[in-house]
């Protein structure tokens, strides 16, 4: 068990995984706690093969296909932000930054690409935050959002539901890693 002014957090490492359970303290935004950006900065957690953790995705054409399989085995929640999301041009990377280790960032800037997961998953045409392939919300902004309005309410579900269950992440050398961020 670890305490920090804004969140305390208990973690335990089973085999390959780590399993961190987040206590928010108060209302204060979702940020990344220390541990899981050591672990990231270090390159302790193994990368995953589709995303990465502090870059938004573009999805394309020739990457569609695999996003939509990547869907069906979600480990971290996913934002989805359409194509509509284009007013607000710095809000897919800010999101990148905001949500390292605790989601990943998909964006299309195509209609068509949009329509086509829409289609594939059976889903209104909006944004989203995927909690798992079953489990989502929409998160469609008001016309009168401003762009850190609309972050800070998608890091705002985002954390409502993190603090609600255990996070795993895939650990490269769990216990070397653990106990070298611990000291």
């Amino acid at each position: 068990m670890k305490h920090h002014r804004i969140y305390e957090y208990a973690y335990h490492v089973s085999k390959q995984e780590l399993y961190i359970t987040i206590k928010m303290k108060g209302t204060t935004p979702l940020k990344a706690p220390v541990c899981i950006l050591y672990l990231i900065e270090n390159d302790y957690i193994l990368t995953h093969s589709f995303f990465q953790y502090d870059t938004p995705l573009l999805l394309t054409k020739d990457n569609i296909d695999t996003f939509i399989n990547e869907f069906q085995h979600i480990h971290l929640p996913i934002i989805y932000l359409n194509n509509s999301i284009n007013r607000y041009p710095k809000l897919k990377d800010e999101l990148a930054t905001s949500a390292q280790g605790f989601a990943f960032v998909a964006y299309s800037n195509n209609e068509e690409i949009d329509n086509h997961i829409y289609q594939q998953l059976n889903l209104s045409p909006t944004s989203y935050i995927f909690y798992s392939s079953h489990d989502y919300k929409m998160i469609t902004p008001t016309k009168h959002d401003k762009s850190n309005t609309y972050k800070q309410n998608i890091l705002r579900r985002l954390q409502d539901y993190m603090t609600k269950k255990d996070y795993p992440l895939n650990l490269e050398n769990s216990s070397f890693a653990l106990q070298k961020w611990h000291h």
